[in-house]
């Protein structure tokens, strides 16, 4: 799998549980968990999708290091 489809994958399924605990939240009208719903948003929808872009618009002999990038990025907001 590239790193740039792999990027959009991830990006989608934060993006998806971004908005359900959003619903969820505002459903319930607790906010006190306001911070994850947000994290997941900001550091998985936008994060991973410009990281997508970036990965897609350049080419590169060796991808460990994007790899790397990406698997680091994509940890941080599990």
């Amino acid at each position: 799998m590239a790193i740039a489809s792999f990027c959009f994958v991830t990006s989608g399924l934060a993006a998806l549980s971004g908005v359900t605990v959003g619903l969820y939240l505002g459903l319930e009208g607790e906010f006190s968990s306001v911070p994850v719903h947000a994290h997941l948003n900001l550091l998985g929808w936008v994060t991973m999708t410009l990281d997508g872009l970036y990965h897609r618009g350049i080419r590169r002999e060796d991808y460990r290091l994007g790899w790397t990038q990406v698997g680091c990025a994509a940890m941080d907001f599990r």
